[in-house]
């Protein structure tokens, strides 16, 4: 995705904010597995419902109500997600360390603030969707905004507006899809085994489209968390009937990438 399709799926967000903010926003998509056009769809709705199209990443205060908060008023919402409680705080800071992106699981415990900054603004979403509530790819799957609506919120606060979202950014279609190569050259010394599962997912989608279940891709990882194998060194088992040229310059071109990718993390 790109900064003009990003402005299009958050109405209201400058072109300039989406600028800054869409390298963080692919990163974010492929760690939480959006890598279909529904949950990148679904994701993008609902947290630029949280957020008001990205141009909030802290809870509007202060509140009276925040001296509630597990820990008190300094963990009021953060993060595009609005990321609530020190408790809360804590396991994102867990998963960030478990992710190798912090060297210290409590550090938002004791810099609460630094939850605001654009990368966590966009990876507390990314573990709350996997982490505190791992069924909403599922519930993107389906489709299912008042679904998704409740895991997230609680409730159903302004379910039409969610909707509107999620319709608008599934009109976008593949526009919406996380683009791997625009990941920070850092990336895939923090990418996981499954991080790495989602780019490799995201960049067959992207290259062969409808052509996808026409062919038997087989993905297989190997030697330690970030090596992987590709069956065939050709990325595909493809049936006896043959593919026309277009198709096979579009396997050709995906096997280099892949290639790129196995030098890239040492396979």
């Amino acid at each position: 995705m790109d900064a003009q399709a990003l402005t299009r799926a958050q109405p209201g967000l400058s072109m300039q904010r989406a600028k800054e903010l869409v390298t963080f926003c692919n990163d974010a998509l492929v760690r939480a597995g959006c890598t279909t056009v529904k949950r990148s769809a679904m994701f993008l709705a609902q947290i630029g419902a949280e957020s008001v199209s990205l141009n909030y990443k802290e809870e509007i205060g202060p509140q009276p109500y925040w001296a509630g908060y597990g820990g008190g008023a300094a963990y009021h919402g953060r993060t595009f997600i609005q990321i609530t409680h020190d408790y809360n705080y804590r396991g994102f800071g867990r998963w960030c360390f478990e992710h190798h992106l912090l060297s210290d699981p409590e550090f938002f415990v004791r810099n609460p603030t630094a939850l605001g900054d654009d990368r966590w603004a966009w990876l507390g979403p990314v573990w709350y969707w996997t982490v505190s509530r791992p069924q909403l790819n599922l519930t993107a799957d389906a489709g299912d905004v008042p679904g998704a609506t409740l895991a997230i919120n609680g409730g159903f606060n302004n379910l039409e507006g969610r909707q509107a979202r999620y319709n608008a950014c599934m009109s976008l279609n593949r526009a919406i899809l996380p683009t791997p190569a625009t990941l920070g050259k850092d990336w895939f010394d923090m990418a996981t085994k499954a991080d790495l599962d989602a780019v490799i997912t995201a960049r067959l989608n992207e290259r062969l489209g409808w052509w996808l279940p026409r062919f038997a891709l087989l993905l297989r990882f190997g030697r330690g968390n970030k090596a992987f194998g590709v069956a065939n060194s050709g990325a595909a088992l493809i049936d006896n009937r043959g593919i026309d040229g277009d198709v096979e310059r579009r396997i050709d071109a995906l096997t280099k990438e892949v290639e790129a990718i196995r030098k890239k993390v040492g396979a």
